[in-house]
């Protein structure tokens, strides 16, 4: 009878008797998953947050150390899991605490920090490689420009000859 009007209330009572989320589950043949969050929901279990520290303690400070001088001589980051047995999201938040930058990350390039002047001579550069035939990825490469923005001054600089 409690529980056709309110399964919450069910569920509950039925947890603080067995006092096992499964048990409450199975005994009233309830997803394992639901029951957590009935019960979640209602304060009756107490989940502990997992913060950063915990997260860091299984790594002493002379292995993180050692972590990060690995992470930036270049060793692979999977050879580095398994070397001081962690995942990923460690390994990242050793990083982010010692304020190291991805490898994959890039500083950022804004084409609107550069002068008038730096961009006319770096679209000037970019349009002379193109006229030598060589490859957008070589070109971005050559002139340490994002592709998009190579590609973007090319098709700039087609479309006003086309236009005239």
């Amino acid at each position: 009878m409690l529980g056709r009007d309110n399964p919450s209330k069910l569920i509950i009572a039925t947890f603080l008797e067995t006092g096992s989320i499964e048990q409450t589950a199975t005994s009233l043949n309830y997803s394992f998953s639901w029951t957590y969050r009935v019960l979640d929901k209602f304060g009756v279990i107490n989940r502990k947050p997992r913060t950063i520290k915990k997260i860091c303690k299984t790594l002493t400070s002379k292995e993180s150390s050692n972590l990060v001088s690995d992470y930036l001589s270049g060793q692979p980051t999977k050879l580095i899991l398994s070397k001081y047995n962690i995942s990923s999201t460690t390994l990242y938040l050793i990083l982010n605490r010692n304020k190291i930058i991805g490898r994959k990350r890039k500083t950022g390039f804004s084409w609107n920090k550069l002068s008038i002047q730096d961009k006319a001579y770096l679209s000037a550069n970019v349009i002379c490689l193109a006229q030598e035939n060589k490859s957008l990825q070589q070109i971005a490469k050559e002139l340490e420009l994002p592709l998009s923005r190579v590609r973007l001054i090319l098709n700039n600089f087609t479309n006003r000859g086309a236009s005239r």
